[in-house]
């Protein structure tokens, strides 16, 4: 298969998007992060919101559930 055509197809891969609600419920559970306002990211393959407290600002990725876990871990290791 030729590497634009399997790009594509990775980026069209279709998943269940995860609402603005559910996304401050996960920075609650996992954080202890109580937003007062999620607002979702437009991007290309994931989830992402700006997360905002009365103090700050934060950024929320879901990642798609296609992806491979060695890239997830490449990409946090590069934000850390």
């Amino acid at each position: 298969m030729e590497a634009s055509a399997l790009l594509a197809g990775e980026l069209t891969t279709p998943f269940e998007r995860t609402s603005a609600e559910d996304a401050g419920l996960l920075a609650v559970r996992h954080w202890g992060i109580a937003p007062a306002r999620t607002n979702r990211v437009d991007t290309e393959r994931d989830d992402t919101f700006r997360v905002e407290t009365a103090d700050a600002s934060y950024a929320l990725k879901i990642a798609h559930p296609a992806d491979d876990p060695a890239v997830i871990d490449l990409q946090t290791a590069a934000i850390e």
